[in-house]
């Protein structure tokens, strides 16, 4: 019995190491998350992103503003705090802007260079506008920071050669356009 009550007690210490590091970890990107996060949902009421445990394990959760029935939303003396997880409560372009946020957030940490591949694929129009702005506003505020986005989309490719046309911004964005094929060949074209 001895034997098992100190294994019980080392087991439960070493879960408590385990989420006290995960925590300090993951709570380093909450604040740089949400704020990417809220400017991804405009519409929304997400006031913050939260990290929350179901069953043991960490989940996210986006912390929600809200108001009582039949109020007008957010007055001083009737807010209340909500949290939604983030896998059960949210669609798969939240869950996308989610990753999105969190791998922005910490590509601000580390800078260097972010690949991310068709990044706004799942999103809605508003949202996708929201994301292009995002990428505008991380290029032209973190110097260290490269994103290399890759796209089918001919009708992205033109939207940010229009968000990225101001002259303060211009130089932040090159496009490589790859035509052709592997039987035939590929070439590349750059501007």
């Amino acid at each position: 019995q001895k034997c098992v009550d100190t294994a019980a007690r080392t087991r439960e210490h070493w879960d408590n190491h385990i989420r006290d590091v995960a925590t300090k970890s993951l709570n380093r990107l909450l604040l740089p998350a949400s704020e990417l996060f809220s400017r991804m949902h405009a519409n929304e009421v997400y006031q913050a992103l939260s990290m929350g445990q179901k069953e043991g394990a960490f989940c996210w959760e986006a912390v929600m503003s809200t108001a009582p029935t039949g109020q007008p939303p957010l007055s001083d003396a009737s807010e209340q705090i909500a949290t939604l997880n983030a896998q059960t409560h949210f669609s798969q372009g939240q869950r996308q802007d989610l990753a999105l946020s969190l791998f922005l957030a910490r590509a601000r940490t580390l800078g260097g260079s972010f690949f991310l591949d068709e990044p706004v694929a799942h999103l809605d129009d508003l949202n996708r506008v929201a994301m292009m702005d995002i990428f505008r506003m991380l290029t032209a505020s973190e110097p260290g920071m490269n994103l290399v986005l890759t796209t089918a989309s001919n009708g992205l490719r033109r939207h940010l050669r229009q968000k990225f046309s101001s002259e303060s911004c211009k130089d932040n964005l090159r496009i490589i356009t790859l035509e052709g094929n592997p039987l035939r060949g590929v070439t590349a074209s750059y501007s």
